[in-house]
């Protein structure tokens, strides 16, 4: 049997352990730093490591990729598998999300991950939580285009939907480059 101080020890021991382990990254927000990708989760999410050894998981600010099993969600990973596996990459924290992850803007050299993502056809932009001009020209560009989901005929992702009603409740401002979304998209 364990004596009372030790037991408490052990206890206090352990719920702090667990509380590191749990930590969220509450502290990166609203700060830019260097990190390199290490591994490619889904088209809008991916786990990062910044020197030395801190792992966090990221959520890209402003994009919404297809769900796994979704029409396009094997090559929306594809694509940022290619655009930022194993890459050294520049994050600027927004916020947390619900999950614990780090919400934040990803730089890969001079490409925004957010705006390579929508402008490929491969991610919506996500108005629910950030309204941005950069990311509205990047979806002007690929509905133009008719890139990625936004082909004629092409399967959808439920992305999509979400979109077509932002975009009813709340319309896009201009983009910078004085670009603006076609009719009906």
């Amino acid at each position: 049997m364990l004596r009372p101080p030790v037991t408490l020890c052990a206890v206090f021991l352990v719920l702090a352990l667990a509380t590191v382990h749990a930590q969220q990254p509450t502290d990166l927000v609203n700060r830019r730093f260097a990190a390199r990708v290490t591994h490619v989760a889904d088209g809008d999410t991916m786990d990062i490591v910044i020197a030395p050894s801190r792992h966090v998981r990221v959520r890209l600010h402003g994009a919404d990729a297809p769900e796994f099993g979704e029409p396009f969600s094997n090559r929306a990973r594809t694509f940022m598998r290619t655009l930022m596996s194993g890459r050294d990459v520049t994050i600027t924290g927004k916020d947390v999300d619900a999950y614990g992850r780090l919400v934040a803007r990803v730089a890969v050299g001079n490409a925004d991950a957010s705006e390579s993502l929508i402008a490929a056809g491969l991610g919506c932009t996500y108005r629910r939580y950030a309204t941005d001009a950069a990311l509205e020209g990047a979806l002007a560009d690929a509905l133009r285009a008719k890139r990625g989901f936004w082909a004629s005929g092409a399967a959808q992702p439920a992305c999509v939907a979400r979109e077509a009603r932002a975009r009813v409740q709340s319309p896009p401002r201009p983009p910078r480059n004085g670009n603006s979304l076609p009719p009906n998209h």
